[in-house]
């Protein structure tokens, strides 16, 4: 598959020395946008591509290995290309800098007596759009008491993170805990578990995670 990308995109005539070289200058190269060797507009953003396709070939290439199933099966090329536009626009965006800072705490923190602390992620895999949710509880010393983690199908990240901030504080409720401390890495998800967002207001799943959240 690699060589299938490279003979479409490389000039034609360049295409002897690119595959000469040893690989440490060739990959140097690469990373340095092969200047007079890319064809059309990728030569603009060739070392992004490079690596973008290089990941997307060692995933495709863990899948077809690992799960057969799971294997990519669409234009691989045009997923890349896709891939690597999307980047360069975000990486090229204007970032708002945020003047006040404040010192986050990354290690776990103990809970009041009677408490868990649920946590939940949700993700979506860049290359067919495939979302999985996840999610731990712990007790108030910090020991696992129940994990899960599924698949969802295609779905967005946002509705990826809902699905596993509903499947833990329903777990939880079965499991008769009714004292939870939920921690999620999505700050929309955060602000409609709190009520302070309107996002996906009209959502079935988000009525149904308010619910659970105002059980006694």
């Amino acid at each position: 598959m690699a060589k299938s990308i490279w003979w479409v995109v490389v000039q034609q005539g360049k295409l002897p020395d690119f595959y000469a070289l040893c690989y440490v200058d060739w990959l140097n190269l690469n990373l340095r946008g092969a200047a007079g060797f890319i064809n059309g507009s990728l030569a603009s953003c060739w070392s992004e591509f490079f690596v973008v396709t290089c990941w997307m070939l060692w995933k495709h290439r863990c899948s077809t290995i690992i799960d057969v199933n799971n294997a990519f099966r669409g234009d691989f090329l045009s997923c890349c290309v896709r891939l690597t536009r999307e980047y360069v626009a975000e990486f090229n965006k204007p970032h708002v800098t945020v003047s006040q800072t404040s010192e986050v705490t990354s290690r776990w923190q103990k809970l009041s007596l009677g408490w868990i602390k649920a946590n939940s992620d949700g993700v979506v895999r860049g290359i067919d759009i495939l979302a999985s949710a996840g999610s731990v509880i712990r007790d108030d010393q910090g020991r696992w008491v129940y994990g899960y983690a599924r698949r969802l199908g295609r779905c967005s990240v946002l509705m990826a993170e809902l699905w596993a901030a509903h499947d833990i504080l329903l777990a939880a409720w079965d499991l008769g805990f009714h004292q939870v401390q939920m921690e999620t890495d999505n700050l929309d998800v955060a602000r409609i578990l709190q009520g302070s967002s309107d996002a996906l207001a009209a959502c079935s799943l988000v009525d149904v995670i308010l619910m659970i959240l105002a059980r006694q």
